[in-house]
């Protein structure tokens, strides 16, 4: 949060080397998932597929749904990045049908997000409405993604733009 990101990087290796150790393979998920955040954020795309790949795998092994949706979601976030926005677009509708399936609003409202965000780079016509579905989720949540999604709506809504 503070854009330290070595320093992230960091923390969160020794915290995956200690939940290995202890066996405790959710904390090891969960710690390659946010690794992978992490190293996406500082653009090593190569090491961050490894881990979100790894993270994923250990979610479907212990069973974790919610883990698998984040880590879709992260997955999505990191092709996007990479300027993969057709492959990310099929990560978020993946992210999207198992967010439903486990009712989760935010990485619903995540990946509805992430699905607007590829369809505005694809020049698709849905983009607004799947952003819209998305921040009426993050406001009825709280959520603190709201005012960025919100911003980004106006945003298209007033560029006029044909989608």
């Amino acid at each position: 949060m503070t854009g330290d990101l070595a320093g992230a990087a960091e923390l969160l290796g020794e915290a995956l080397e200690l939940y290995r150790t202890l066996g405790a393979r959710l904390g090891e998920a969960n710690a390659l998932r946010d690794l992978g955040v992490v190293l996406t954020k500082a653009r090593d795309f190569t090491a961050a597929t490894d881990l979100l790949a790894q993270s994923r795998k250990l979610y479907e092994e212990v069973g974790d749904l919610q883990g698998e949706v984040e880590a879709l979601n992260s997955t999505g976030g990191l092709l996007v990045a990479c300027d993969e926005k057709e492959r990310a677009l099929g990560i978020y509708q993946q992210a999207l049908l198992l967010a439903c399936q486990v009712r989760s609003p935010l990485e619903e409202a995540h990946a509805l997000e992430g699905i607007a965000r590829c369809q505005v780079r694809t020049g698709m016509r849905t983009a607004i409405n799947s952003l819209r579905e998305a921040v009426s989720i993050y406001r009825r949540i709280g959520a603190a993604e709201t005012p960025t999604a919100s911003e980004y709506l106006t945003y298209l809504e007033a560029c006029g733009r044909d989608l």
